[in-house]
């Protein structure tokens, strides 16, 4: 049996904290929210105060963000086509534990793999999706040019298996192998 609800006309709450719009947001845990956007911040958010508890300083605007609890690190991509790790696990605000220079264009999308706590892909408008592992940063684990346009989105939820849509009108799937 299925139950389709209604949404509420009015929000639960509103946060207010950015100074430009909200690009992407990330749920980490219950009660907290990460956001990030245009005003080059991203801001970590305690829902039960309704406040901001820590706000991390990029340099550019960031167009996705995503989160691990394995190692408790947001990855970022950002318009200056760079990755990087902020480590939540510092005192007070968190800091950039390393950066990748993958992309000759904007990042689009950043996401964790869902079973090795050391991968991460990202995808570009320079038409690539780039496997890392974040213990290197020097070259990527895998480089994927198949699509003939900007790559907008990926999504890796299933353990082998990246998704990845584009301006090029079409949506691909990759499995992933070791060797």
């Amino acid at each position: 049996m299925c139950y389709v609800y209604c949404a509420l006309q009015s929000p639960l709450m509103t946060l207010a904290g950015h100074t430009q719009p909200v690009r992407t947001a990330v749920w980490p845990h219950e009660g907290e929210l990460f956001t990030a956007g245009y005003d080059h911040c991203i801001r970590v958010w305690d829902l039960e105060a309704r406040t901001t508890t820590g706000t991390l300083q990029g340099s550019k605007v960031f167009l996705d963000i995503s989160y691990t609890d394995r190692n408790r690190l947001i990855a970022s991509g950002s318009t200056d086509g760079h990755v990087r790790l902020w480590d939540t696990r510092q005192e007070g605000s968190a800091v950039v534990q390393l950066t990748f220079h993958p992309h000759k264009g904007w990042v689009s999308a950043v996401e964790w793999s869902p079973c090795h706590e050391h991968q991460l892909a990202s995808c570009s408008y320079d038409h690539t999706i780039r496997i890392w592992d974040t213990r290197s940063a020097r070259v990527p684990l895998h480089s994927l040019n198949t699509h003939t346009d900007k790559v907008l989105c990926l999504d890796w939820k299933i353990d082998n298996v990246l998704a990845s849509g584009s301006a090029d009108n079409t949506l691909r799937t990759y499995t992933l192998t070791t060797a």
